[in-house]
């Protein structure tokens, strides 16, 4: 994110598999400023802006996460909330385990069969039926 002013904060917004991530790069001329994150069920966490430091305040993933930011003090905006959504490449499948990657050796193994018996099958029935031609 681009600031408007230039001593104002960069601030970040990442979209981890497994946290929600805020940062605030603060130039050395920034302001100094605590900002108060407040997740949908209560939890909150602050980034302290501090001049010529970058900081970060991560909470831990799950649908529906929504944090809301507000200056200590004050009451935080609902349309400055930020949901959290679920990277692509985070997959399906829960317990990070190891991605589905190859052939189903299964399916191959039973086309392979399959081919083998209808080849097997047309084989006998063309030494059953010879075709004769006469004269």
């Amino acid at each position: 994110m681009v600031p408007e002013e230039p001593n104002a904060p960069v601030f970040e917004i990442i979209f981890d598999c497994d946290a929600l991530v805020v940062s605030a790069d603060n130039p050395a001329d920034g302001v100094t400023e605590t900002i108060v994150l407040t997740s949908e069920k209560g939890v909150s966490k602050k980034l302290d802006l501090t001049p010529g430091r970058k900081t970060e305040v991560s909470f831990d993933a799950y649908e529906g996460l929504t944090v809301t930011p507000s200056i200590e003090g004050e009451e935080g905006d609902p349309a400055d909330a930020v949901k959290w959504v679920k990277p692509a490449e985070c997959g399906e499948g829960a317990g990070g385990g190891l991605p589905l990657t190859g052939a189903n050796t299964t399916m191959i193994a039973g086309g392979a069969a399959v081919l083998l018996a209808a080849g097997a099958g047309l084989f006998l029935l063309a030494r059953r039926r010879r075709l004769r031609f006469t004269v």
